[in-house]
């Protein structure tokens, strides 16, 4: 009996108990969707900056630069630099090359060009690639992984 009681006395102190062994897969998730929460955050800061200014007057988008109204809908708001973009830009020249585009297709249309041939050709190109991308995925994971490891 003591030499039972002696194995037990020598076990590994560095032996974690049962309840810190334990992981919790609910936590690990909350901290993975708060960090996406954060990243999209991160991304949409300028989209809703450009969205906001383009809704006021140039000296309001400067006066407001220094504070929380940049980012709010607040002073004179209007549509007006919408409007002022459809006055100065030819739109009519946008809308020429995208009917320039359609009769471009319909002439092709008209030669009996084989699209779908054309489009297998670019299908039967894609495949290797594709096919050695997911062949060799496993190493261009190790590969970014590693890459972020200090060595």
């Amino acid at each position: 009996m003591t030499m039972a009681t002696v194995d037990h006395a020598q076990a590994p102190s560095h032996a974690a108990p049962a309840a810190e062994k334990t992981r919790r897969p609910g936590l690990r998730r909350a901290g993975g969707n708060l960090v996406r929460v954060l990243l999209v955050g991160f991304f949409a800061f300028p989209l809703l900056f450009m969205f906001m200014s383009s809704l006021k007057p140039d000296d309001q988008i400067f006066a407001d630069l220094d504070s929380i109204k940049a980012f709010l809908p607040v002073g004179d708001i209007s549509l007006s630099n919408y409007t002022g973009v459809f006055e100065t830009v030819p739109a009519a020249r946008f809308l020429a090359n995208a009917f320039s585009v359609y009769l471009f297709y319909s002439y092709f249309q008209q030669l009996k060009v084989l699209w779908g041939q054309i489009m297998a050709y670019s299908t039967i190109i894609t495949i290797p690639v594709l096919v050695m991308f997911l062949a060799l995925q496993r190493q261009f994971i190790r590969s970014i992984a590693s890459a972020g490891v200090k060595g």
